[in-house]
């Protein structure tokens, strides 16, 4: 133990604390835990840093992921707008407006870009028929079955094919008539509408039963036409069957057993073709001929006809012959496209239809016969109106058809109108009432170009001022139905502006007759003149009232400005001329309040003047407006915005809430002529441009300064000029020789678009119309 005491003394500093040897101990150990601290710090620093990375790593990736999403998405609707802008151009062009109509639909439905909302809405300003497809030649004649419920079609494919028509806004196929070796020309129902006769360019004629639609069944072949059979008719006891030949004959069958029909009189002629047609009496037929002839031939005994009286047209060659429902009068059509009307008691002509500029192959009644439809060679279908048979004027216009319509056939009920065409479909039409074709009217009598127009305040009665001398008024307060008022004559020269007084009371016409003239209005279907204004040496190119109707101003070719007084419409008193003469003034407005007028010049010019004291006017002022000509302005109406058009394809709009200094807010681009037009809409949140490149397009000016593009509407035709409603749901524009009606409601298009179309848009079409995309017809039966 002594030793060990002795070595444990040794090991211990002095004073009795730890050895050196724990000391060392110690050190190493607290150096160990250090360096452990150290590397363990140093870990968590490089975990941390991988954590930071990492992170940081993913945010990258999900930004640049939402980024190219983001880019992916922005392409794929641009790739949209691009083809939504190229199917509404296709539906713009196709003539066939009911294929137009959905291919609309469709390209809305990829994109709603203005384009497409505007072919959409510009379905509702065309008719459009419900398709029956299936042939797979032109369709030459269709016919329905007296009870309105089956209808035939008769086609260059050698068949003829039934339809059930009960939903006329959803035709369905049934059976196929074949057994022809040439193309079926013709067809007609028995009365009874058991037997169905189809004549062919084989040269026959053939019989069969269809009391059975789906299962048609040969019943028997007439043969004695050495050319083709384009014309047949039942009698009304449908016991006696006239067929008619390009060989120029016709021949009556005896059908009364349609399986042993036989032949029971021919009635040769020198020249074909010949169409046929059976009074309503059964007592006569109406033969044609080529050289201009209507023989009316007695068949009460069928083996014996006899003729009654030679009618002689004066339009060559008669391609179609019908008799009027109370057996008085017939029509018949001609070469030249004019329809003629027959007395057949005197055996003369009392009245002539013209309209139509190519060949009318084809004529009907409807059951009341007070309209009579006319199928063309020009694409068109005419809706006469011939209660007056002396004075038979056109209604409507048909014009959805892509080729020459061939055939016509109203229901039995004369709420529906069939049609054939060369493009091998066959179309149903709602003719319920004639003057409605469309859910938005076509306002077409004059015979010459629409240049203006005027809407009342009301927006009952439109007004339209044409280069035929006239204004026509109109009742609009249905804008699906183009109801003429009255006709107001007695300027000698070009009508060229039309406005209504405030109050809706008065109208306000120019002409370049040199004058302008004030009428009363007040009963639109008996309008009176009241005064006229004179004073310009040339013609007078505008007129506008002020918002009290107590002013009138005027421009003319003389090149003055002219403020009137009509406060006593029939004692007009010139009060002043605004400023020096402009031979290129072309136009003049009122702002609301009526204090300032601003006059556009041709020169591109504006200049705005001071009315507030009519016989002292005051000069506040001009601007330069455009590059080209101005053509036409207007106020907004709280009158602190104007809106220019030129000639140079621009609009522009104006803060002119100070006169003195008008500041440019927009342009409004996009038109590829002249700007013709340009009209706000009675809240001033919209704004319409019209051009001579055929377009309208329609602006939201909710933002002055930040204008955008809302619809463009296509036609054929130069737009003259353009008018908003007062409610601001329809848009009236002139062009041609009409004043077309335009909607605004893009659901009640959409609706209206699978209502009347009839059949879908089939694959073929979407496919050429719609490349690269699934077939999604916007149509779908129920």
């Amino acid at each position: 133990p002594g030793e060990g005491t002795a070595a444990g003394r040794a090991g211990r500093s002095p004073g009795g604390g730890i050895s050196d040897v724990e000391r060392e101990f110690l050190e190493a150990s607290r150096h160990r835990g250090r360096r452990r601290s150290l590397i363990a710090r140093g870990a968590i620093a490089s975990l941390t840093a991988l954590v930071l990375v990492a992170a940081a790593g993913a945010v990258v990736a999900l930004v640049r992921g939402g980024q190219a999403s983001g880019r992916a998405a922005e392409a794929a609707a641009q790739r949209d707008q691009a083809l939504s802008r190229q199917v509404a151009a296709s539906a713009n062009a196709a003539r066939d407006t009911s294929l137009g109509a959905q291919l609309a639909l469709a390209a809305y439905r990829l994109s709603a870009t203005p384009e497409a909302r505007g072919a959409l809405l510009g379905s509702l300003s065309r008719p459009a028929g419900g398709r029956m497809i299936g042939h797979t030649a032109p369709v030459q004649q269709v016919a329905y079955r007296r009870d309105g419920r089956v209808a035939v079609t008769a086609s260059g494919d050698s068949t003829a094919r039934l339809w059930n028509v009960t939903d006329p806004l959803r035709p369905a196929s049934l059976g196929v008539v074949k057994g022809h070796t040439g193309g079926v020309a013709a067809a007609a129902f028995s009365p009874d509408g058991r037997v169905l006769a189809t004549g062919s360019a084989d040269g026959t004629a053939r019989l069969w039963d269809v009391s059975d639609t789906a299962a048609p069944r040969a019943l028997a072949t007439l043969k004695g036409h050495e050319d083709e059979v384009g014309s047949l008719a039942f009698s009304p006891k449908g016991d006696v069957l006239a067929t008619a030949s390009r060989d120029g004959s016709m021949r009556l069958w005896d059908v009364a057993e349609p399986a042993r029909a036989r032949q029971v009189a021919v009635r040769d002629q020198e020249t074909g073709p010949a169409r046929v047609a059976y009074s309503p009496d059964g007592s006569m037929v109406a033969l044609t001929s080529a050289a201009g002839t209507v023989t009316l031939l007695d068949v009460l005994t069928p083996a014996r006809p006899a003729s009654l009286a030679v009618l002689t047209s004066g339009q060559g060659g008669v391609r179609g012959v019908t008799f009027a429902p109370n057996g008085l009068h017939l029509a018949t059509s001609s070469g030249t496209g004019a329809v003629e009307l027959w007395d057949i008691t005197a055996a003369k002509l009392v009245g002539t239809a013209r309209g139509h500029g190519d060949p009318v192959d084809d004529i009907a009644f409807s059951p009341d016969g007070g309209v009579l439809a006319s199928a063309s060679a020009d694409a068109t279908v005419g809706l006469w109106s011939v209660a007056d048979p002396q004075a038979p004027e056109l209604v409507a216009s048909l014009a959805g058809f892509p080729d020459a319509v061939t055939g016509v056939a109203f229901s039995p009920n004369g709420r529906h109108l069939a049609t054939s065409s060369a493009d091998g479909i066959a179309r149903l039409w709602n003719a319920a009432d004639a003057a409605r074709v469309a859910p938005r009217a076509r306002l077409a009598r004059h015979t010459g170009a629409v240049g203006a127009l005027a809407i009342d305040k009301a927006g009952r009665v439109l007004a339209t001022a044409s280069d035929d001398r006239t204004v026509r008024l109109w009742d609009v307060s249905d804008p699906a139905v183009s109801t003429p008022q009255s006709t107001l004559t007695g300027h000698t020269g070009h009508v060229t502006a039309a406005a209504f007084s405030p109050d809706g009371r008065r109208l306000l016409t120019a002409s370049l007759d040199r004058t302008a003239r004030l009428w009363d209005v007040a009963d639109p279907v008996a309008p009176k003149q009241l005064g006229t204004l004179t004073g310009h040496t040339d013609g007078v190119r505008t007129a506008a009232y002020s918002a009290d109707g107590r002013m009138v101003v005027t421009t003319g070719r003389d090149g003055r400005t002219l403020l009137w007084n009509v406060a006593d419409p029939a004692a007009p008193q010139r009060v002043a001329a605004l400023g020096q003469s402009d031979a290129r003034v072309s136009a003049a407005v009122f702002r609301p309040d009526g204090r300032v007028v601003a006059v556009g010049s041709g020169t591109s010019s504006v200049r705005l003047w001071d009315v507030s004291t009519p016989a002292e006017p005051r000069d506040l002022g001009s601007f330069a407006a455009h590059t080209g000509g101005v053509l036409d302005l207007g106020f907004s109406r709280d009158g602190k915005k104007l809106a220019t058009a030129s000639s140079d394809g621009g609009a522009r709009l104006w803060d002119v809430s100070r006169p003195q200094s008008p500041k440019r807010l927009a342009d409004l681009p996009g038109h590829t002529a002249g700007v013709s037009a340009v009209a706000f809409g009675p809240d001033d949140r919209t704004l319409v441009t019209a051009s001579r490149d055929a377009t309208l397009r329609i602006w939201n000016v909710v933002t002055p300064a930040r204008p955008a593009l809302w619809a463009v509407f296509s036609g054929r035709d130069v737009v003259r000029d353009v008018e908003f409603g007062p409610d601001g749901t329809v848009l009236a524009s002139a062009s041609g020789t009409a004043a077309q009606l335009w909607g605004l409601n893009v659901e009640q298009a959409a609706a209206n678009v699978c209502e009347a179309s009839g059949t879908s848009i089939t694959r073929a079409e979407w496919s050429r119309y719609v490349p690269g995309r699934p077939y999604a017809p916007p149509c779908t039966a129920d």
